[in-house]
């Protein structure tokens, strides 16, 4: 949720619902987490137990991880 909202926060635009899914598919990936969290922290215990802060020095990560 924080992916799209950042995302949605960007654009800015007013498109619709449908008009932003379609222009934005890499957020709607089953991988999307991973533009911005290393694999090994997503599949740790403590993120499947919580929420888990993107890491402050992240590996290199494409733009569209909401930074």
């Amino acid at each position: 949720m924080s992916l799209i909202h950042a995302q949605l926060w960007r654009q800015r635009d007013g498109a619709s619902w449908e008009s932003f899914r379609a222009g934005n598919p890499q957020l709607f990936r089953r991988d999307a987490l991973l533009a911005c969290y290393p694999q090994a922290i997503l599949e740790s215990h403590e993120a499947r137990a919580r929420f888990v802060l993107m890491p402050l020095r992240p590996e290199p990560r494409p733009v569209n991880c909401g930074a």
